[in-house]
């Protein structure tokens, strides 16, 4: 990501609709669910709202095997909601799946190359319940390393962290949240497999909770006309005078 250095201070976050909020920000600087977890360490205001993230959840079909995937930075979010967000978020709402166009594939598929993006097997997930929509798997806050294996680990990335800060996260939710165990929820792989053919691409939009319901992470969220909290850097047109340069690292590709 960007060497640019921003001072904490210059984010901002507004509430609204994806479609209303999306396009208020500096692409690039709308925060994941990572960022947002780590802020949550530090800033008791932030564990009671409920966040659009810029993380992105997929499925793919490769050689008829259904793939769920995941995205670790935000260069995925402007891929997909970057066009015309109104759009975007009315075929989500209305069909469950943003199906991505050509370009849109292969882009995902570039940031798939350089690690942004993680693709997984849904049976090494080891997933629960039996939902339309979800299924999840649950984390042990004093226990995650036990929880987290490596086909859920991108999942656990996306919406808490890795390495030193997940364990800050993790003992957050714990000790401050009273959270004995979060979930990570993920898309149907049954309900994905009838809505996505082979080398197709399906996206849906995620979200982070706020403590009072486990801080729970969602890679598969569809009702984005819902009022969330979006945080990252505004444009300069909105007031705040930040001047930053993040989009010479989102080349042509994206």
């Amino acid at each position: 990501m960007s060497t640019n250095q921003t001072s904490d201070q210059s984010y901002d976050t507004k509430s609204g609709s994806l479609a209303e909020t999306y396009g208020l920000f500096i692409p690039g600087t709308h925060n994941t669910g990572g960022q947002i977890s780590a802020k949550r360490v530090t800033d008791e205001g932030f564990r009671q709202e409920y966040f659009y993230v810029s993380n992105v959840a997929f499925a793919t079909k490769r050689q008829g095997k259904l793939l769920l995937g995941i995205s670790l930075t935000s260069s995925a979010f402007d891929v997909v909601f970057g066009g015309n967000t109104s759009a975007v978020c009315d075929e989500l709402i209305s069909t469950e799946y943003v199906n991505l166009d050509h370009d849109r594939r292969e882009n995902i598929l570039w940031l798939e190359q350089k690690g942004e993006v993680v693709f997984v097997e849904p049976n090494a997930i080891g997933l629960e319940g039996k939902h339309e929509q979800s299924r999840s798997f649950p984390i042990r806050t004093a226990n995650y390393e036990k929880d987290v294996n490596t086909a859920r680990m991108p999942f656990v990335s996306a919406g808490y962290g890795q390495g030193y800060m997940l364990g800050k996260v993790m003992n957050n939710l714990k000790e401050n949240g009273s959270i004995p165990e979060t979930r990570v929820f993920t898309m149907d792989p049954d309900h994905a497999a009838d809505k996505v053919k082979d080398d197709e691409i399906v996206s849906r939009a995620c979200w982070l909770d706020r403590f009072y319901y486990s801080s729970i992470f969602g890679a598969c969220y569809v009702d984005v006309d819902y009022d969330g909290g979006l945080r990252g850097l505004l444009k300069p047109s909105e007031g705040n005078g930040v001047q930053i340069s993040l989009l010479e690292e989102m080349t042509g590709k994206v």
